[in-house]
């Protein structure tokens, strides 16, 4: 039997029972499900029925009821039996779940030395792949010495408790990924020392679970697509071991203040809300930057970037409105010609390596289009920069009167010479004309 906050399986769609009990339309003999649905397109409603509100879902419209007689319903598996489902092989498996029958009592047939080594070879293994495994507990977990990376992502666990029990069983994990998994009650337990990195993108996790996880050892903190707000990114402790934080498919509205304080130094911050760069505070341990997907809509956004990441060598910016008219060609140039590129400055744009030779030739061009007034630059610091660099007048020379003309010296049949000046604007055929009156 189900409990409120379970997660359940259906078609392959994750969700977290929100309510059991009775529906009118169904009547009492019929114990009713009301699930809300990861993903919010697969719901019809957001916990009501006939006018009826039986539980309310956290995302509008994301809520379902189900028959618990229904068949399709997977409530889950313990993690030591996916194990064995995904390593054991077929012929292991089939053993391990083969019994005999003897008078009244049943045995398992495996014998003892075989399954001694099944598990030997299991409990080697450095890396385990489990995402979509419909796991939902421990089981009976032996010890797992070996393994450092342990992959449990969209999958039923539902309570913090659990996954305490679970990391017991694995002293030497350094990566875990928990991606998709929706975590409920106490959170009173510590992280393994040895763990570096770990993953909870999608979990719906709280700043607040966050902070109480001590994450000191972390260096790779992922929390992607947590609905997270600006002011939530503010209030997330980060430890000083933190050098990688993911926190793309938010809702974070500016470059958080906060991570000037961190070592942070890969960045990613894509489809966010994120409309314009301030310079509040410089951010000089970030190195790759990942803007991707945002809301910027001007060049004074990109102009600062140099001055918020002084030390950036890594970025990507594409799929912003501001380059929604360029093509890829014409945002590529600007943005180079914008920000300071080359050896130790920035060097890889929107995945590509940058060649000297394409810095200098997007400069130059840029350098002639605003002095030509076809592009507006107010960077005042990064326009000098450019003309020292290519030893190029700060002012186009004004045309004189002089400098419109052109001095011809013409040698005549009879081997008399003259000279005339001529507009430089003048066709072929009126200095031919030029030519016979004379």
């Amino acid at each position: 039997m189900l409990t409120i906050n379970d997660r359940i399986s259906l078609d392959n769609a994750l969700g977290t029972v929100r309510f059991i009990g009775y529906l009118d339309v169904w009547g009492s003999g019929t114990v009713a499900y009301g699930v809300e649905w990861d993903d919010p397109h697969r719901g019809k409603n957001s916990g009501s029925h006939n006018g009826v509100q039986y539980f309310q879902t956290r995302v509008e419209g994301a809520g379902l009821f189900l028959k618990a007689s229904n068949k399709k319903i997977v409530t889950g598996v313990s993690l030591m039996d996916a194990i064995l489902r995904r390593y054991a092989g077929e012929e292991n498996e089939l053993a391990l779940n083969e019994k005999i029958q003897i008078g009244s009592k049943t045995v398992e047939s495996y014998g003892f030395q075989k399954l001694n080594a099944l598990l030997r070879d299991i409990t080697a293994l450095k890396t385990i792949m489990l995402d979509r495994q419909n796991v939902l507990h421990a089981g009976d977990l032996v010890m797992f010495p070996n393994t450092e990376t342990l992959d449990l992502s969209f999958n039923l666990l539902a309570r913090w408790s659990e996954l305490e029990t679970i990391l017991q069983y694995f002293p030497k994990l350094k990566s875990l990924n928990l991606n998709g998994n929706r975590f409920s009650g106490p959170l009173t337990f510590q992280l393994p020392s040895l763990l570096s990195e770990i993953l909870l993108a999608a979990s719906k996790v709280t700043v607040d679970q966050i902070n109480m996880l001590n994450i000191s050892n972390l260096d790779k903190l992922i929390l992607a697509s947590n609905d997270w707000t600006l002011g939530d990114i503010e209030r997330l402790l980060l430890p000083p071991s933190v050098v990688f934080l993911d926190i793309s498919f938010n809702q974070v509205s500016s470059i958080p203040n906060s991570i000037q304080l961190s070592n942070v130094r890969h960045l990613n911050m894509g489809d966010n809300i994120i409309s314009t760069v301030s310079v509040k505070d410089i951010l000089p341990n970030v190195v790759t930057l990942d803007l991707r997907y945002n809301r910027i809509t001007s060049w004074e956004s990109i102009d600062k970037l140099s001055q918020v990441f002084p030390n950036m060598k890594d970025l990507r910016i594409d799929n912003c409105p501001l380059f929604a008219k360029l093509s890829i060609e014409e945002m590529t140039v600007e943005i180079i010609a914008r920000l300071e590129c080359g050896e130790g400055k920035l060097s890889q744009l929107n995945g590509s390596m940058l060649s000297a030779e394409e810095i200098r030739n997007a400069e130059l061009y840029f350098i002639s289009k605003v002095q030509l007034g076809a592009i507006s630059f107010t960077n005042e610091r990064r326009m000098k920069q450019l003309l020292e660099k290519y030893n190029i007048s700060s002012t186009p020379r004004a045309a004189t009167e002089d400098s419109r003309k052109i001095s011809l010296q013409i040698q005549c049949e009879n081997g008399i010479f003259f000279t005339r000046d001529f507009l430089k604007s003048n066709s072929v055929l009126r200095l031919k004309v030029s030519f016979l009156r004379r």
